[in-house]
């Protein structure tokens, strides 16, 4: 039976595999913070100038955020990310970054129980036409949830905690770098510099070229490799310097 262009407009669009993935990487991840003692929560992570007990309060205060936009999306009422801006999101990194190892774990496993809570609470019309102001722009309430997937999977790296079980690039969630995947292609255009074509050949998927420029960047490796220089994270000389990435 044909479904009529009404049905077609008010079908479900609850983002289920972005919210199912997002889940399971944040209790991961509170797996992981969960073996952190306090000498570990005052080593660098791979971030410039923040150590891991930095992350782990960036982590928490991030989550507070995504709460925040869900809830008003519910509500109906104007909520923003970060209600202080940059210069408060900065100050509530630094105010929580020293604190004990068991500090750390319990303001952020409170924080993504909130969260995930929120994410619970959305209806299908709220997935479906709600916006919200996220960390870098107005987003859609599935762009939100790709977001934290992709913050929590990247920032488990970043942590730079392999060597007491934490994740390398290589060992990403695979439902992750296949949803990063394409949603990171979306923009990649436009991080191109002008007179550039990147040309991504990763041998287990179709190669993309991104660009308009008469000078050509090939680059032929792994997807986990790729994704690391599109985030900013790494790269080969002679690889073009990207516009950033958000």
């Amino acid at each position: 039976m044909p479904i009529d262009d009404h049905a077609r407009h008010t079908r479900d669009v609850t983002p289920r595999v972005w919210l199912a993935g997002a889940r399971a990487s944040q209790r991961r991840l509170l797996d992981l913070i969960a073996t952190i003692d306090d000498s570990t929560a005052r080593r660098p992570s791979l971030l410039p100038a923040w150590t891991v007990g930095h992350l782990v309060t960036h982590l928490a205060r991030g989550a507070e955020g995504a709460t925040r936009v869900l809830r008003g999306v519910r509500d109906g009422t104007a909520a923003v990310f970060y209600p202080h801006g940059a210069p408060g999101r900065a100050a509530d990194i630094e105010a929580g970054s020293s604190r004990p190892a068991a500090e750390l774990l319990a303001d952020v496993t409170a924080a993504f129980g909130r969260l995930e809570e929120e994410m619970a609470e959305l209806g299908p019309r709220d997935w479906r036409v709600g916006l919200g102001s996220g960390p870098f722009g107005l987003v859609t309430m599935p762009e939100l949830i790709m977001h934290r997937w992709r913050e929590v999977e990247v920032h488990s790296v970043d942590l730079g905690l392999a060597d007491v079980g934490g994740p390398t690039w290589d060992e990403l969630g695979v439902d992750y770098i296949e949803a990063e995947w394409d949603f990171t292609l979306l923009g990649l255009g436009q991080r191109v510099p002008d007179g550039r074509t990147l040309v991504l050949a990763p041998g287990d998927r179709p190669t993309r070229g991104f660009g308009h420029g008469t000078a050509v960047t090939l680059i032929e490796e792994p997807i986990g490799v790729t994704l690391r220089y599109l985030t900013g994270r790494g790269g080969s000389p002679g690889w073009p310097e990207l516009a950033p990435w958000a």
